[in-house]
């Protein structure tokens, strides 16, 4: 049977338990804000109302986008989007095509709109995100700087990935390898300890932050594997 997993943390959730009515009055002018309206617009509302999400023009979807805000109000926030729409809204904000691996080994999901697919083991997708990292990082020093120098330079991809640990679905972003333990760097935009950290998941899962103060934290590929729900990579690294 298959199951409506939501995953949030595509944009900077709020922390659970936050009043949703308080927040919409301090909203309207604040970019995280309008960032995540706009992306769970794409995934909620958007992406229905397009027979080819994959083929569009930015202009018009922020064009719809105002339309549906002048109307309606503000986007609600607090569902996350499942893995259509996370696959998506990922589409429309990637400079190049992408293929969602999906765990065959986590609960089934719809998938019927996703052309771009392949189900592999957790171990298989987590091995093939590792090897693909030809750079390493060290996290003693400024992350964020090492990593635009990488990207400038096209060396370091940069991973959307869905998790869930049997109970909560996330999203986070692998953006690259430790040098000194081999472990995953990933940002994880939830605005507290990250949600892979040992008392905010059920998977036993026990995420490390980076000694900077930027939100970043290590993960090891067993662990990592062991909440691997999808990833959105390039055809490439499948060759």
């Amino acid at each position: 049977m298959k199951r409506s997993i939501l995953f949030s943390g595509l944009v900077s959730p709020f922390p659970v338990g936050t009043n949703q009515g308080s927040l919409n009055e301090s909203r309207s002018n604040d970019l995280s804000s309008l960032l995540q309206d706009f992306f769970h617009y794409m995934g909620k509302i958007w992406t229905l109302s397009t027979q080819d999400p994959t083929h569009f023009k930015i202009s018009e979807v922020v064009d719809s986008y105002k339309e549906y805000r002048a109307i309606n109000g503000n986007v609600s926030i607090t569902e996350g989007l499942n893995l259509e729409e996370s696959y998506f809204v990922t589409l429309i904000v990637a400079p190049i095509p992408l293929v969602c691996l999906l765990n065959r080994e986590q609960p089934d999901t719809s998938t019927a709109r996703m052309s771009r697919l392949r189900r592999l083991s957790s171990k298989e997708i987590v091995s093939l995100l590792h090897q693909s990292y030809g750079v390493k990082l060290n996290t003693k020093k400024g992350v964020s700087e090492q990593l635009q120098n990488w990207w400038d330079n096209k060396l370091c991809p940069r991973y959307i990935t869905l998790v869930f640990d049997g109970e909560t679905g996330h999203c986070i972003m692998i953006t690259g390898i430790e040098k000194d333990s081999d472990r995953f760097v990933v940002w994880d935009p939830w605005p507290l300890r990250s949600l892979l950290c040992i008392e905010n998941n059920i998977a036993g899962v026990a995420a490390e932050p980076v000694p900077s103060d930027e939100p970043f934290w290590t993960i090891s590929p067993a662990s990592l594997a062991k909440v691997m729900y999808a990833t959105f990579v390039p055809n490439e690294l499948l060759v």
